[in-house]
């Protein structure tokens, strides 16, 4: 009776540790599985994005992506514009030693007024 009932137990933590690689196994297909499925739609969230993007800035602006060109020459001639004006308020500024002493005085410092269009 004793040599049945290790017998039992035996077989018994046999099939528990046989689930219990299932389990895992189960639980690594889960997770390859969902990877999967989110790695191909991902491209697919992202042009639906882009396209959201796209549909935003032609309604807003009343243009569309594709048509637009970057006006390099106007871009230059804004940082010029803005250079220089930087230039005037910097040389407008007094040198003193004070100034030139204190680097932490923020107030000092004029601040730049980007304006891009």
């Amino acid at each position: 009776m004793t040599a049945l009932v290790e017998e039992r137990s035996r077989r018994l933590a046999s099939v528990e540790a046989v689930e219990l690689s299932l389990r895992q196994l189960r639980k690594q297909l889960s997770e390859c599985q969902e990877a999967r499925v989110s790695r191909r739609y991902a491209p697919l969230r992202i042009n639906s994005g882009w396209r959201g993007v796209r549909e935003h800035v032609t309604h807003r602006y009343q243009t569309e992506l594709e048509a637009f060109r970057p006006e390099w020459d106007l871009f230059r001639a804004t940082v010029r514009e803005q250079r220089k004006r930087l230039d005037q308020s910097i040389s407008a500024i007094p040198v003193t030693e004070e100034i030139t002493a204190s680097a932490d005085r923020p107030d000092l410092i004029p601040e730049v007024e980007w304006e891009w269009w």
